[in-house]
């Protein structure tokens, strides 16, 4: 086994390529066109377990249907569930309501790393 330290020149050098690998291949996906927390949070949490392509046309229409974390936290959970499925494990939507009650009951949306995965 090869024990190599990588200099700083080496880290920006595969740095560059993985952006510029990045610029001329990105995907146009919904949740690039944003810097919103929740339509990002909405996006991270559908993507688990759940390929890119198979999410999209999900997003869009959740992100129609329950606009603002205050739509999500007053919505049901049967509106929930009946918009989240065919993306399996259902307990991530009931979560991600969980979270919007949280964060709309006066809480703004986390931005440390710590508050963020208190969530539910």
């Amino acid at each position: 086994m090869i024990n190599e330290q990588l200099s700083s020149s080496r880290i920006a050098d595969f740095q560059q390529r993985v952006l510029g690998w990045y610029v001329n291949n990105a995907r146009d996906l919904p949740w690039r066109k944003t810097n919103d927390p929740y339509e990002i949070r909405i996006s991270e949490t559908m993507l688990c377990q759940t390929q890119v392509a198979r999410v999209i046309g999900y997003y869009e229409r959740w992100i129609r249907l329950f606009p603002t974390v205050q739509a999500l936290a007053d919505a049901s959970n049967e509106d929930i569930l009946r918009a989240w499925s065919g993306l399996g494990y259902n307990s991530r939507a009931l979560r991600l309501k969980q979270a919007a009650r949280v964060v709309a009951g006066g809480q703004s949306f986390p931005n440390k790393y710590d508050d963020l995965i208190a969530l539910p």
